[in-house]
This record gives structure tokens, sequence and C-alpha cells, in this order.
């Protein structure tokens, strides 16, 4: 028995699974890659809402994880862990993506939506907490229109 995987036998060539795991996390790395490749692990829950509600329970679920690797950083001294943190994010992005998938919209719909909101909200393109606190809901809306239909 080898100890060394690189003395395994596989019926790929190293350049074949090279290529195809490069051509993945290619792919993965944008949001409508992420949302096609994270799709496949979706179980259908047998209607919209029930999708809907699956995803939502689920980006609660999951803030709340990212909620407390923070807290216990701040609070309690721990160190940070960024893989445990990147981790929980990216459940926190299934749960969105089925979300996403279950309105019929693209990652870049919601986007768009949310910069044409901001843009509205900001129209100077920055922050101000004055704008927060003071927000033209009807503009806003007009916005989200404009991009949603």
């Amino acid at each position: 028995m080898t100890s060394k995987l690189a003395d395994l036998k596989f019926p790929f060539s190293h350049e074949e699974v090279k290529a195809t795991l490069s051509t993945f996390f290619a792919k993965a790395m944008t949001a409508d890659g992420y949302s096609e490749r994270a799709a496949a692990f979706i179980d259908p829950k047998g209607s919209q809402i029930e999708d809907l509600l699956h995803g939502a329970l689920g980006v609660a679920g999951e803030g709340g994880e990212v909620v407390d690797i923070i807290k216990k950083a701040w609070a309690y001294g721990k160190p940070l862990d960024h893989a445990h943190l990147i981790e929980e994010i990216g459940d926190a992005m299934w749960y969105y993506n089925l979300i996403i998938r279950s309105l019929g919209v693209t990652w870049g719909e919601v986007f768009s939506a949310n910069v044409a909101k901001l843009s509205a909200r900001y129209p100077d393109k920055k922050f101000s907490a004055h704008n927060a606190l003071n927000r033209d809901k009807v503009a806003e809306q007009a916005a989200l229109n404009s991009v949603t239909g």
C-alpha cells in the first residue's frame, strides 16, 4: 500500500482533474456561477413558500452563527476565526441563493435593485447619517421599480 497520493492511479490524468477543478472554482467565483453550482444542493420542499421559508430560517440561523463568532472575538478576546467566519458566511449565502432562485430572479437583479435603492437614498453616492435617517421611501420605491419592473 502506498502512502503517497502522487503514486495512486486515477482514471483521469492530473491535467484533466486540474482543468475540471479550475473551471469549477473559476465559475463559482461569480455570483451567477455560484448560484448555478449551489443550486445542485437544493432540496425543494414542495412549494415556493416552503422554499422561501427554508431559506429565510436558514439565513437567520447562519446569521446567528456569524454574529456569535464575531461576538466571541469582540466580547471575550478570542482570536477571530477567519476560516469559520467564511464558512458561516458561505452557508448564509447558500440560503440567500435558495431565496433568490425561489423568487425566479438572479443575483445580478438583486444587486441592481439594491444599488438603485441606495443611489436614490444617497444621491451624492456616499453615506450620510442624515439621508439614512430621513429616507424618501417614494424615491427609493421608484428606483426599485425602475430595475425590477
